[in-house]
């Protein structure tokens, strides 16, 4: 059983506001102690061999608290937590976090992609324009240039909002930006990724093919 002592000591503390110090039953106590003491006061009281005691010794019991109350308040603390389960319960529903690792997993160890995870970039300071840095969950890298950049979410949408300030920012990289918005779509922007990669280069000559057929 958790004592539940926060009424009784706020009750307390209302004294302290005024006196620096108080006398409880003939025991002057510093204000700083009061509340503490009146917590180990009650838990004391709910102890066996302090229970049923009287009037009469409230006082020795105050000037007991008193002159051992970092010790008690030790013990109390240590009651607080036998009180309390501990048993770490399996969360009913993936974190963003495992949506990423999993990803990342697919990519970098099964398919053997260049992908890196909580990518920085800083923003070069241009005149007065101020765009800000980014920090990007997933980047794929070929032949160690950037080549894609993955955004995990981790909701019940389906779709992303393509008007975020976000996107608009991760845009201006010219690359592509692919998202992966929870656990079901991680098989799906694997596949997605794996083929932009290994199409990557073959991409990349066509549109240079098609620059120079219109010249």
């Amino acid at each position: 059983m958790i004592y539940n002592t926060t009424n009784k000591v706020k009750r307390i503390n209302k004294d302290i506001k005024i006196n620096k110090t108080i006398k409880l039953h003939g025991i002057i106590f510093n204000t700083e102690d009061k509340a503490r003491i009146w917590k180990i006061y009650y838990y004391l009281k709910n102890k066996i061999e302090f229970r049923g005691f009287g009037q009469d010794r409230i006082k020795e019991v105050l000037k007991y608290i008193s002159e051992n109350l970092e010790r008690l308040e030790k013990e109390w603390e240590e009651l607080q937590l036998q009180a309390i389960d501990f048993e770490i319960k399996k969360p009913k529903n993936y974190s963003e976090f495992e949506v990423q690792a999993t990803l990342y997993a697919i990519l970098k160890f099964n398919h053997k992609i260049d992908v890196r995870g909580e990518v920085s970039y800083k923003m070069p300071r241009a005149g007065e324009l101020k765009v800000g840095n980014s920090r990007f969950d997933l980047v794929v890298f070929k032949n160690d240039k950037a080549i894609c950049i993955i955004e995990v979410k981790n909701g019940k949408k389906v779709w992303e909002n393509l008007n975020t300030r976000q996107h608009k920012k991760y845009s201006r990289f010219g690359l592509k930006l692919v998202y992966c918005m929870n656990m079901s779509f991680v098989k799906q922007v694997a596949k997605e990724v794996l083929e932009f990669h290994n199409n990557f280069e073959a991409t990349q000559q066509d549109l240079v093919s098609r620059l120079f057929d219109n010249v």
